[in-house]
């Protein structure tokens, strides 16, 4: 079997050098022959007069369109890419192609010359044809005016999560300039950015989808949607990572307190203004596969899928620490950290058991993973079961929290979306989406809210956002 094999393999050796011997064919017949080369092998070995006027392999290579596979194809174009079915098909006839083409060249009587000519001729013509791009030229993507008033108020509410008379307001405050220049180079408004960001936000589309509701290029929806989280982000983060001060001094602390000690009917010698959890993003699985393309490329360490996989849940991902006031609003976030770490940890990095004790008497609440330890300013469930029963039922509000978030914003509860390694901009979202889950509680409440008896002031948006004294706004 090794000599036939080795036979074969010479046989044709010999035949593909007298091939590539001749005058008129410019490459070497393979394992890796495409259908372009294939057409051009019909027209340099088998002319006709009919072809005569193709005067080069540049020449054919422009009048001819072919498709390709999916990985090769823009997002526009992937609708017209080789199915699997066809690529198959393309791979046998271009092995029948070879070997016929190699009996051509071996076969001595005319007669049977020729009927091996019509055969290879046959495949050739069956390759092109499947190959072949039988669409139209796509048109360039549809620019639409697309501004905050032009929208429906079905469609503000619905798919940007806000009212239409409130989401102007919103758009002036988080500043966002009036044109816009993207990575590219291309300019964008500031309106389009917002409702783009917030759209994909809100429903988690694709960018093909957004893009068709929009218009553009679907590569321009995610360089608004790019610009759309870095921006809120570096301009407004400091809210819920560096605000205890304004809650305190705007008599918020002391207002959430009292509104525990009310729904609970008694007061403890622990005045509880707020709850701490840690909550877990799900994420893809990162460090999968090799690091880069091509045969022997090295692979990711094992340590980086350890770094980000919690067995608990059984979950790769990231880790926010949260600090939820009976107020509904989220008023300080710690994080990401990989998902591996316990929640004792965060509570240490983020240093808030000393941040809270500048605020005097006041104190947060945790679930039992808060139990051990001397913390001064954080509590959990001790031995008192009467306690413990009256403490479980205010302090399932900061899991509201988490689902309010994710109802409002579907976009962080899509793992495949979260790609650790591939993006920056994955370390924002989700704080991104808590600020916005505060300014929608800003002007609708939520559930929490509504469990407390909570009534905001007027205009307590402006203030939260702009870190003013309630009273001045």
């Amino acid at each position: 079997m090794r000599f036939r094999k080795k036979s074969y393999a010479l046989r044709h050796f010999h035949i593909w050098t007298q091939l590539k011997n001749k005058k008129h064919t410019p490459f070497f017949p393979g394992r890796h022959t495409t259908t372009r080369q294939l057409a051009y092998l019909r027209l340099a070995i088998f002319p006709s007069p009919a072809n005569r006027h193709i005067a080069s392999h540049t020449d054919i290579m422009n009048q001819l369109q072919y498709r390709e596979v999916a990985k090769n194809t823009s997002i526009r174009t992937r609708f017209k890419s080789l199915t699997s079915i066809e690529q198959a098909k393309l791979r046998i006839l271009k092995k029948c192609s070879m070997m016929l083409f190699g009996k051509y060249k071996r076969e001595k009587d005319p007669v049977k010359r020729k009927q091996v000519k019509r055969k290879i001729l046959l495949c050739i013509n069956l390759s092109i044809g499947i190959q072949m791009d039988p669409y139209a030229p796509i048109d360039r993507p549809v620019r639409t005016n697309i501004s905050l008033q032009n929208m429906t108020y079905m469609f503000s509410k619905e798919f940007l999560r806000f009212r239409k008379e409130d989401i102007s307001d919103l758009y002036l405050l988080l500043q966002f300039p009036d044109k816009v220049r993207l990575e590219n180079r291309s300019t964008m408004s500031g309106e389009e950015v917002f409702m783009r960001g917030l759209y994909e936000l809100c429903t988690g589309a694709k960018k093909t989808l957004v893009s068709e509701v929009f218009g553009r290029h679907p590569s321009d929806q995610c360089r608004a949607f790019n610009y759309f989280i870095s921006h809120i982000y570096n301009n407004f983060h400091h809210l819920v990572t560096d605000n205890l001060q304004w809650w305190f001094d705007n008599g918020l602390m002391e207002r959430s307190a009292a509104a525990i000690e009310e729904k609970l009917g008694a007061r403890y010698a622990d005045r509880f203004a707020a709850f701490i959890d840690c909550n877990c993003l799900r994420t893809d699985r990162p460090g999968g596969g090799p690091q880069e393309d091509g045969p022997g490329a090295q692979r990711w360490n094992n340590d980086i899928q350890r770094a980000f996989y919690n067995g608990w849940k059984s979950i790769h991902g990231l880790k926010h620490q949260t600090v939820d006031n009976a107020l509904g609003f989220t008023i300080d976030v710690f994080g990401p950290v990989p998902l591996r770490g316990n929640d004792m940890s965060l509570f240490r990095e983020s240093n808030i058991n000393q941040r809270m004790a500048e605020f005097g008497e006041y104190k947060i609440f945790g679930d039992s993973a808060y139990r051990g330890g001397n913390h001064s300013h954080c509590s959990s469930y001790g031995q008192d079961a009467g306690f413990n029963s009256q403490m479980k039922s205010v302090r399932i509000s900061i899991e509201w929290s988490y689902m309010i978030t994710v109802s409002l914003f579907p976009y962080i509860s899509m793992e495949h979306k979260f790609k650790v390694y591939e993006s920056a901009g994955v370390a924002r979202i989700y704080i991104v989406a808590i600020l916005l889950k505060n300014f929608h509680a800003c002007l609708y409440g939520n559930q929490t809210m509504n469990y407390f008896n909570i009534i905001l002031p007027d205009n307590f948006l402006q203030a939260y956002i702009g870190r003013r004294r309630i009273k001045e706004v």
